[in-house]
């Protein structure tokens, strides 16, 4: 809070630190949260304090009461920040990552995954409503939420966007999803997006195009 108050904008690595900290288990967590809305303790309560019991419970793979601490930003009239929508982004990410997993996605129900984008749209729409861009985090959890989904289509069109619009682009954004492609035997996309990597100002990216012809090469002799 006396960060806020000073004009100090803390990381999302130094927030993630104390995220861990004030949700270690969930006695503490609950406690955590006490403090940040019990009514009389608003000079506790800051977007930066906020972010952190948010993406406490993220990790926690809580997605619900991370939500929940979402909807109390406007009940305590606390502005969220890039850093809350990024970290909403990766709560969403992080529970689909145990839903869906990659040896199961033939198997995904159309309509929990249709649910989850459901919730990213929302997230989209209450930062754009808050006038914030999304930063560098925000496109890279948004993007490995849509291949986690196996929506590869969709991701590569968000980071079409994001390239087109000067959006700063994650290097590992590129390899993760570059590499989803070929893992599925689509290597016209898969080099399409290595193809991106110098517009999203991340250079050349050797590593990606060596993994892309060595899983073609082994897809053709198989």
């Amino acid at each position: 809070a006396d960060m806020e108050k000073n004009g100090f904008v803390p990381s999302p690595v130094f927030l993630r630190y104390i995220a861990r900290k004030i949700t270690y288990y969930e006695k503490r967590a609950m406690h955590s949260k006490k403090m940040l809305t019990w009514h009389r303790n608003n000079y506790l309560r800051s977007t930066h304090g906020m972010n952190a019991l948010l993406i406490g419970y993220g990790m926690k793979r809580d997605i619900n009461s991370a939500f929940l601490i979402f909807e109390d930003f406007a009940n305590f009239n606390i502005k969220p920040d890039a850093n809350t929508f990024a970290f909403l982004m990766e709560a969403l990410y992080v529970d689909a990552k145990d839903r869906f997993p990659y040896s199961q996605r033939l198997q995904f129900n159309p309509q929990d995954i249709e649910d989850v984008v459901g919730a990213a749209q929302i997230v989209i729409d209450a930062m754009a409503e808050a006038g914030i861009k999304g930063t560098k985090q925000f496109v890279y959890e948004h993007i490995r939420l849509l291949y986690t989904l196996d929506l590869l289509e969709d991701a590569k069109s968000v980071l079409v966007e994001a390239i087109s619009t000067g959006k700063p682009v994650p290097k590992a954004t590129i390899f993760s999803l570059g590499s989803r492609f070929a893992n599925v035997g689509d290597f016209e996309n898969a080099r399409d997006v290595a193809g991106m990597s110098r517009a999203a100002g991340c250079g050349d990216f050797p590593r990606l195009v060596n993994l892309i012809n060595n899983l073609e090469a082994r897809a053709d002799s198989s």
